[in-house]
């Protein structure tokens, strides 16, 4: 049988019927399309279910009286009994209805002595699920957004990872960041006061069927079932319709929102903007070199390394201790051929014993080719290796102004600035070549001339 004939001939909706089969009540059989093919067997099944169902009993005793754990007499004499009170509440909620009818009082004349029901039911009224999915969407964002600082903060500040060159390892790992952060810390702050930074920040609060705050089983369950994503558009659509999440549902918990205040949603809007701007700080500080202050060669050397690996250069073309000549009073640092582009060579001169006080590149081009690229990068992390030693941690931050004054300037062309305490000045020796589309490009003959381009960074 199909679902249509499964609905037709029980009188259950489809909703009820799948979930009494995710309850283990009935395990209907797949066709080969994938579709259920439900047995007598499982419409018998379901007719029963229905009908104890209507007589009041829950899924845990029918459960318990289909695997043969009791016995339906014995479940049945206990739904009696309860039935029974009930009957007899009624009938004294009746006839006390009735002499307050009769008397004809309006609110503010009852006596409430003497028309006692205190041996009636308790009387308990629960706020109803507070509908707000988007103040429940804005919290799990902030509550996302604070699990991937503590992730993008080991990755930059730690391990030192450009996140605009490797963003797709960052993605990755502040997404695992957030599953494993959201699966320790919920279950022990919804333990504690029933609300995450976000829900507390949107004022909603999750309560147990009491209205106290969840035990750490209760709150361990919602959140292990909230964390299976690949559940979520079906918990949208139940969302929708009765404003209810399957991880509250499950476990009889109710979230509750207080009203809604413009101040609220500022606050909101606020915690983002930080989250922003301290992301965008890590990212930052990510770049910032191992060494400021007064630069001795080695600390230069050092700079100059961690910039080239920031950018992702190979680790066979960083600059080895081991290759820095050390005459008294000057340094020498070979590129060698940096680009793998034949007869292309560099040279960093260092000046300043201990302390650098001068940076010098050389590029050579000896004539192998027609077309001459512009060293930008090459200049950049010379600029910012020497200025690191201009100030402290503070002065960190103005490295990418550095990086911009630079960029500012035209290709191959022969200028000379200031930057803070530094002097910067480049000059080129390239007769024969025509700037083209930021390269020069020889226009002569057949012999192609050298190409001699020099950078200099000095303290002023």
């Amino acid at each position: 049988m199909t679902i249509r004939e499964i609905q037709a001939r029980t009188g259950l909706d489809r909703a009820t019927v799948y979930y009494y089969e995710r309850e283990g009540l009935i395990s209907p059989a797949r066709q080969a399309n994938g579709y259920r093919d439900y047995s007598d067997a499982d419409l018998t099944a379901l007719r029963r279910i229905r009908l104890l169902r209507q007589l009041g009993l829950s899924l845990e005793q029918l459960r318990a009286v289909q695997a043969g754990a009791e016995a339906l007499p014995d479940i049945l004499a206990g739904r009696l009994a309860e039935l029974e009170r009930q009957q007899t509440d009624n009938a004294r909620a009746l006839a006390v209805c009735r002499a307050i009818r009769e008397t004809g009082v309006a609110f503010d004349q009852l006596d409430p002595d003497a028309f006692d029901l205190a041996a009636g039911p308790a009387v308990r009224d629960v706020p109803r699920p507070a509908r707000c999915g988007a103040r429940r969407a804005l919290a799990r964002a902030l509550d996302a957004a604070l699990c991937t600082l503590p992730v993008t903060a080991l990755l930059t500040l730690a391990l030192h990872r450009n996140p605009l060159r490797e963003w797709p390892l960052f993605l990755a790992a502040e997404l695992a960041g957030v599953l494993l952060l959201t699966r320790l810390l919920e279950p022990w702050l919804l333990g504690r006061s029933g609300a995450t930074p976000g829900k507390a920040l949107l004022g909603l609060r999750v309560e147990d069927a009491g209205g106290g705050t969840l035990t750490g089983a209760q709150a361990a369950g919602r959140t292990g079932q909230l964390l299976r994503f690949w559940r979520w558009p079906r918990a949208l659509r139940q969302y929708r319709k009765t404003g209810l999440c399957p991880w509250d549902e499950a476990g009889s918990l109710l979230l509750t929102a207080r009203p809604a205040k413009a101040w609220r949603c500022g606050a909101a809007a606020l915690a983002l903007a930080v989250w922003l701007a301290a992301t965008g700080a890590l990212g930052i500080m990510a770049g910032f070199p191992p060494h400021t202050g007064s630069l001795t060669a080695r600390e230069f050397m050092e700079n100059y390394n961690f910039y080239a690996r920031f950018e992702g250069f190979p680790e066979d073309q960083l600059v080895p201790w081991d290759d820095l000549d050390e005459p008294t009073g000057r340094h020498l640092l070979s590129l060698g051929n940096r680009r793998g582009a034949v007869g292309e060579y560099a040279t960093i001169a260092l000046s300043g014993d201990p302390v650098v006080d001068n940076a010098y590149l050389l590029w050579v081009w000896e004539g192998e080719g027609f077309q001459v690229s512009w060293p930008l990068r090459e200049m950049q992390r010379i600029a910012r290796a020497m200025a690191a030693g201009e100030g402290g941690w503070a002065a960190l931050w103005r490295l990418p102004e550095l990086d911009a004054a630079l960029a500012k300037q035209p290709p191959f062309a022969e200028f000379e600035t200031d930057w803070g305490s530094l002097r910067l000045g480049a000059s080129v020796n390239a007769d024969g070549y025509t700037l083209r589309d930021g390269q020069l490009v020889y226009t002569g003959g057949v012999n192609f001339p050298d190409v001699f381009f020099s950078f200099m960074v000095w303290k002023g």
